[in-house]
């Protein structure tokens, strides 16, 4: 089991899902302080998002230098989901961040789960 200490905020652009989030206890926002965050979670995000590329280069106004931007997404399925715009492999998602400028730290594949998790990080 991964247990980590942190101060986090929810973020979500939908106010549903923000209240809902805020009724289970959540500190939920559904906007962003103009600050430099250090780590930023993106769990079951990119696989929803029609054109990542360009929803992942605002990453760059919103990463501390030294930051590290955690990606939680499933494994590429043969059947796309209805749900998803796209999946990806190990390799599709590695290329994807390269493209925006950023390194993969640590990469973990969960067949099981049908699940990969990486951590990234920018290009200096």
């Amino acid at each position: 089991m991964i247990a980590w200490k942190l101060n986090a905020v929810g973020y979500d652009n939908n106010r549903t899902a923000v209240k809902l989030a805020r009724e289970k206890g959540v500190l939920a926002i559904d906007w962003l302080p103009v600050l430099k965050y250090d780590n930023i979670l993106l769990a079951d995000v990119i696989e929803h998002i029609e054109n990542p590329q360009k929803e992942l280069r605002c990453l760059d106004n919103l990463l501390s230098e030294k930051g590290f931007v955690y990606i939680v997404t499933p494994i590429k399925q043969p059947v796309l989901s209805k749900y998803h715009y796209r999946e990806y492999t190990e390799s599709e998602l590695i290329e994807e961040m390269k493209e925006l400028g950023y390194s993969v730290k640590e990469m973990i594949v969960k067949p099981e789960y049908k699940r990969m998790y990486a951590k990234f990080s920018k290009c200096h």
